[in-house]
């Protein structure tokens, strides 16, 4: 059995094994560890008190109770860094279909002591038709770059925070741009849909990821005076129609026009109908009809 380190020298064993990278570092008091990357760059706080306390447990796994937290401040100084003032003005959220377009051995983080780990995004819907994500990534002079957890990590140490700050960013897009609604036209609809858009027609790889914004989608409800909710569909990244008839009919007719746009569409996203009712989102349905019933 080693002998146990009191939490000052476990502080100091841990900050040992991080002084292998080119980071300062800094321990103001036991258990806490500050990693500074530079000037303008944010500060990384380091707490150890539950690695610690796993440690009193079994001191005798120290290494292996130390490895994973290793392994993500490494994934903060490998590649391509990008500048803070950047990830805070520039990260949006940007939709994807993992089984069209599945992630691959960098985007997992399976490339060695060289990956910032993996790809940054949430889950959105994972079924047998579509699996379907938000990405993260750094969008700034119409350059679209991934963003991965040793960026966020370096920026912001709080996953949850980083999330809200990107899609407030998109927010803060339509506020600047504004947007448009145009009927979309579809030969023997009952109904048509609206197509959204940003004005100017910039940035229209994130049109379907303004469903992430409640801002947005609320604001859609209350422009088609629909106070029961909206459906939507996001074939693609740069497609979001919706309408304020919630009936089966034009539900169908949704389904079956999200499906055709998806096959033809370059960025699929979803063949799915979304529902929202006051800006959130409420129901994600299939649309299940036999070949002789969409004769």
């Amino acid at each position: 059995m080693p002998e146990m380190l009191n939490p000052a020298e476990f502080t100091a064993e841990v900050a040992d094994k991080l002084s292998a990278y080119d980071v300062e570092l800094n321990t103001p008091e036991p258990l806490s560890i500050k990693v500074l990357y530079g000037e303008n760059e944010p500060v990384l706080t380091l707490k150890l008190d539950q690695l610690y306390s796993e440690y009193e447990k079994s001191p005798e796994k120290l290494p292996a109770l130390v490895q994973p937290l290793l392994t993500e401040v490494g994934w903060t100084v490998n590649g391509t860094h990008y500048a803070f003032a950047d990830i805070n003005e520039h990260s949006l959220p940007l939709m994807r279909d993992l089984k069209r377009h599945a992630l691959n051995e960098e985007e997992t983080g399976d490339t060695g002591e060289s990956s910032k780990g993996p790809l940054l995004f949430q889950e959105l819907v994972n079924r047998d038709e579509e699996h379907v994500i938000v990405q993260f990534v750094l969008a700034k002079n119409e350059i679209i770059q991934p963003l991965f957890t040793g960026d966020m990590l370096r920026s912001f140490p709080e996953p949850a925070q980083f999330t809200s700050h990107a899609v407030h960013n998109l927010r803060n897009i339509v506020l600047a741009l504004g947007l448009t609604l145009s009927e979309f036209q579809v030969e023997n609809f009952e109904g048509a849909p609206w197509l959204v858009g940003f004005r100017g027609g910039t940035h229209r790889q994130f049109l379907s990821s303004l469903i992430t914004v409640p801002e947005v989608m609320r604001t859609l409800q209350q422009t088609l005076n629909s106070e029961a909710g909206l459906m939507a569909i996001l074939p693609s990244r740069d497609q979001l129609l919706v309408t304020s008839a919630l009936d089966e009919n034009t539900i169908i007719e949704m389904g079956l026009l999200a499906r055709y746009l998806k096959s033809q569409s370059q960025e699929p996203v979803s063949s799915f109908v979304w529902h929202f009712k006051d800006g959130l989102l409420t129901r994600v349905q299939t649309i299940d009809v036999r070949e002789d019933e969409q004769k």
